[in-house]
């Protein structure tokens, strides 16, 4: 299901129109967003992901940007559990086949959000390379990227 707003305001004597889409990807929440002028013209734009949380190492689903192509990205990770151990990486792919580490490997014991700038993907995914300790340890990535 998706739905799609459009709105438009005046400032500064220009109008700027806004487009705000939601729906579903894969079982998960997702919203893209892009601010446009009058004539047409993309001011900037977002894509924005929360993947379901993982309890063992491995990979999140797939995140098609190939809309947006973003070349900023940020991922933020949320724990429970107390985990003694934990490392990720954001991946990107330009076929959803063929993965690259585009961050390198993150410790994140605790809450930790890192960036990934001037690197175009259609595709992101997070990957949970540890995950040890603590009391049923989860880990959720969040995403977001921008163009």
């Amino acid at each position: 299901m998706k739905t799609t707003r459009k709105l438009s305001y005046f400032l500064l004597g220009m109008v700027l129109s806004f487009a705000l889409q939601q729906g579903f990807s894969q079982g998960t929440r997702w919203t893209s967003t892009h601010q446009t002028d009058l004539a047409g013209r993309l001011i900037t734009a977002t894509a924005e992901n929360t993947f379901a949380a993982l309890s063992s190492t491995g990979q999140t689903p797939s995140f098609n940007v190939v809309a947006l192509s973003p070349t900023s990205h940020t991922l933020q990770i949320l724990l429970t559990g107390s985990p003694t151990g934990c490392a990720v990486q954001l991946e990107g792919s330009l076929d959803n086949a063929n993965w690259e580490n585009l961050s390198g490997t993150q410790n994140c014991t605790s809450v930790t959000m890192f960036h990934v700038v001037n690197r175009t993907v259609a595709y992101v995914r997070g990957n949970l390379t540890t995950l040890s300790g603590g009391s049923t340890p989860t880990v959720q990535f969040l995403y977001k990227g921008v163009k």
